[in-house]
């Protein structure tokens, strides 16, 4: 187990998420290496509301795969883009 993931780990733990969410969202998190999930920890460090919008957006990931819609796809992506132009301003 990586220092990223273990720290990640805690704090996911630590969070409001339900159990379901939370062992989901550690078991996607461990599929990263640890440069990988540096800014994942750095993001989940600055503010534990980002557990709860990553969570969010890997259970939309879920559904969408699950419904194989290629148009629910671009939407989801097109969503995704949006919100990191955000943060990069």
């Amino acid at each position: 187990m990586t220092m990223n993931f273990h720290k990640i780990k805690e704090l996911i733990c630590k969070s409001t998420l339900s159990q379901q969410d939370q062992d989901n969202l550690v078991v996607a998190l461990s599929l990263a290496n640890d440069a990988e999930l540096e800014p994942v920890a750095k993001l989940f460090f600055e503010s534990h509301e980002w557990i709860e919008k990553m969570s969010m957006n890997l259970k939309a990931k879920q559904a969408v795969a699950v419904s194989q819609n290629p148009d629910e796809w671009r939407n989801l992506l097109a969503q995704e883009e949006s919100e990191l132009k955000k943060l990069e301003s």
